[in-house]
C-alpha cells in the first residue's frame, strides 16, 4: 500500500516537471507526507469528501514505515490503515493521477513496448 501510494504521488508530481532525482532526494525520498503537500501545492485534486481519508492513510503509512517498518521487522510499534480502507484509499489515489495523466497526455494510458518480462516458473511434477 505504502509503495503504491508513494509511486502515485511520485507520478503525479512527475507530471508536473519534478525529476526523479529531485523526488529521490529530501524533503520527499519515501516521506508519504511531504510527497502528499506538495502534491497538493502543484495541483493535485483530490475531492474534498476524499481529503480527510487520504491524508488519514498517508500519514499511518508514513509512521508505520520509519525504519522500513513496513518492509522489515523493527521493535517500533505501527498502525497501519485497516486493508479494505487503506486500498480504497490507494485506488482512488492512482485514479485521479490517472486522470492528471490523460488530461496532458491522451495517451497516456496506451502502454509502449514491453521491456522486460518476468516469468514465474512453479516446481516440477512427476508425470505418470
Amino acid at each position: 500500500m505504502a509503495h503504491a501510494i508513494e509511486l502515485a504521488l511520485k507520478g503525479y508530481l512527475r507530471l508536473q516537471g519534478l525529476s526523479t532525482a529531485e523526488l529521490a532526494r529530501p524533503p520527499y525520498g519515501h516521506d508519504l507526507g511531504a510527497l502528499y503537500t506538495e502534491c497538493l501545492s502543484s495541483g493535485f485534486c483530490c475531492p474534498v469528501e476524499k481529503r480527510l481519508d487520504v491524508a488519514n492513510v498517508i500519514e499511518l503509512l508514513h509512521k508505520s514505515n520509519r525504519s522500513q517498518g513496513l518492509r522489515y521487522f523493527t521493535w517500533e510499534s505501527q498502525w497501519p490503515p485497516e486493508l479494505t480502507w487503506g486500498v480504497e484509499v490507494v485506488q482512488s489515489v492512482v485514479a485521479l493521477v490517472k486522470v492528471a495523466a490523460l488530461q496532458r497526455d491522451p495517451n497516456a494510458g496506451t502502454p509502449g513496448p514491453a521491456v522486460k518480462l518476468i516469468v514465474t516458473i512453479g516446481q516440477p511434477q512427476q508425470r505418470d
